[in-house]
């Protein structure tokens, strides 16, 4: 079961890759096989997250991570403009990097939910 007490640093690693992807995205222009894995990246990592904080009681987090799925799925893809897809990727990675940084202080703290 995750609990953040006993958060590994493995597990900030898909947060992490999904901050990185969404960074790389806003700082350049890439060719659109790019975009696409980065929608299912981030989609994937937005569920796991929203699932692990349904489990740890993080009532919070699985709305933002749910929200976050919605937006990059790659199933239904919403269409915007450049410009307004670099400001949710600055955002979505943002929220991904905040979740890393409340995950460790929570644990370092030991204010994780007790374990079901």
């Amino acid at each position: 079961m995750f609990d953040y007490r006993t958060l590994k640093k493995g597990e900030f690693v898909p947060a992490l890759v999904a901050a990185g992807f969404l960074l790389l995205a806003a700082a350049s222009h890439w060719p659109y096989a790019f975009y696409i894995l980065l929608r299912v990246t981030v989609c994937v990592i937005g569920l796991y997250l929203a699932r692990n904080s349904f489990v740890a009681g993080r009532t919070l987090w699985v709305w933002v991570f749910g929200a976050v799925a919605v937006v990059f799925n790659p199933i239904l893809p919403m269409r915007m403009h450049r410009s307004d897809w670099s400001i949710l990727n600055m955002i979505a990675a943002a929220l991904f990097i905040l979740w890393v940084i409340a995950s460790f202080v929570r644990s370092r703290k030991g204010l994780g939910y007790p374990a079901a």
